[in-house]
């Protein structure tokens, strides 16, 4: 995923589809799991503009 290569303090991202029947059924349809080392690397992704044109982006297609 190329935010993962955008970010250094992103350890790995994954990403997958909700399945039917679930209890977030209707309410999402995708998910992710972003992993960091450390709270302070976490802060580093919320505020980098890599992520937050992302988060643009998925916002405006849900």
């Amino acid at each position: 995923m190329e935010l993962q290569n955008q970010i250094d303090s992103v350890v790995s991202i994954e990403w997958g589809f909700i399945e039917p029947g679930t209890t977030m059924q209707g309410v999402a349809t995708h998910a992710s799991l972003v992993t960091f080392n450390d709270e302070e690397g976490l802060k580093t992704y919320r505020n980098h503009p890599a992520h937050l044109k992302f988060e643009k982006v998925v916002k405006n297609r849900v």
